[in-house]
């Protein structure tokens, strides 16, 4: 089956997105990111990641700089 990956927005700027790894009908891995649009780049940035990477759940959060508010959620 592969990779399965669907958004999930809940403001403007800032969405859920969740991926899915399915191999012989069993789930291996997955992924939940935040996401936030940064205007001034014109594109979506990750915040925060939790995810099956490497074996094992765990938590990566990205060290965004904050541009007059900008970065804050």
């Amino acid at each position: 089956m592969g990779s399965q990956q669907r958004e999930f927005p809940f403001a403007l700027d800032r969405r859920l997105r969740l991926t899915l790894r399915v191999e012989r009908g069993k789930l291996v891995a997955w992924a939940v990111q935040l996401e936030w649009f940064d205007a001034e780049e014109g594109r979506w940035v990750w915040v925060a990641r939790y995810d099956t990477a490497g074996g094992r759940p765990h938590r990566d959060r990205n060290r965004l700089e904050k541009r007059g508010g900008v970065g804050e959620l």
